[in-house]
């Protein structure tokens, strides 16, 4: 974004890694180096002249990579709970049908 002279922005950043702006400000790191990279440069959009301008576009890169594990091992955690959610959910259909067949639950 900083290379390619566009505004950096948590809902910029956001965008282009394909996660939400709640996501980044849950993320004190992720969140303050946007800031960082979002005051770096001037009100037009442009990067301030400053010789950091070559590593904040790695950091941009970094932090979008970053996004994107973060989002990935998320999903895939999100995955495994709602996995055993669903095995939780069956377990207490098996003992409710065990129950009323006992007859020690109503219906």
């Amino acid at each position: 974004m900083v290379s390619s002279q566009r505004r950096v922005s948590i809902a910029a950043v956001a965008r282009e890694a394909g996660v939400s702006t709640d996501f980044i400000y849950g993320h004190a790191v992720l969140r303050g180096r946007i800031q960082e990279l979002r005051d770096s440069t001037t009100v037009v959009g442009r990067p301030a002249q400053t010789d950091a301008q070559v590593p904040a576009t790695g950091a941009v890169r970094a932090l979008t990579a970053q996004l994107r594990e973060l989002r990935s091992r998320h999903r895939r955690e999100i995955d495994e709970l709602e996995t055993a959610l669903a095995a939780a959910h069956g377990q207490l259909l098996e003992l409710r049908r065990e129950l009323e067949s006992r007859g020690r639950l109503g219906p």
